[in-house]
């Protein structure tokens, strides 16, 4: 090992060399272009690596929230439908009763009964 990365390895583990403080900023002066590179390429890949992760996070939240609003207009659908579903049971059980049925059949299709006279008034 040489003794600039010594220093270096030094200086991070205690942040002292020789008995004398040693900064950050102090110890790029020692690192070798090499170091620098090296250090400046992980630096830049941590740094995309949270961007990207972030974004990953934004996107996924986002969709989340989303769902859950597509999830609120389907359950209130599902209620309609449900209600939908219960007036029709009903109408299927009171047009099994013959007398419902004649009178159904007799308001809407304007069928009469013997002896009727059928008179429309429009509102």
């Amino acid at each position: 090992m040489s003794k600039k990365a010594h220093i270096i390895v030094k200086g991070l583990k205690k942040c002292y060399y020789n008995n004398e403080k040693i900064y950050i900023g102090d110890i790029m002066k020692y690192m070798t272009k090499k170091t620098k590179f090296r250090v400046t390429m992980l630096t830049i890949v941590f740094i995309s690596t949270i961007v990207l992760s972030f974004s990953s996070l934004f996107t996924n939240v986002s969709q989340i929230i989303k769902n859950k609003k597509d999830m609120e207009t389907l359950k209130i659908s599902y209620s309609e439908k449900l209600e939908e579903e219960e007036n029709l049971k009903n109408e299927i059980n009171k047009l099994q009763d013959p007398e419902y049925m004649a009178r159904y059949t007799r308001e809407k299709y304007f069928y009469s009964a013997d002896n009727e006279i059928i008179i429309k008034i429009e509102e």
